[in-house]
């Protein structure tokens, strides 16, 4: 089931850390971020980000 931008993500990614990838969303009405989940590699940080921006409909 996809929800219309569900808690108004204005954009998402993710960012190298010193031992890896944190995926991360921002809110649109704040400058908010939050983070999701930490990977080893930037593939599988894409992947998941990707994975929750097409299932909460933020893209």
């Amino acid at each position: 089931m996809k929800i219309k931008n569900f808690m108004n993500v204005k954009c998402f990614g993710c960012k190298k850390t010193y031992d890896g990838y944190w995926t991360y969303a921002e809110k649109e009405d704040t400058h908010v971020y939050w983070a999701t989940q930490h990977f080893k590699t930037k593939e599988e940080a894409e992947n998941y980000i990707n994975k929750l921006a097409k299932e909460y409909g933020w893209i």
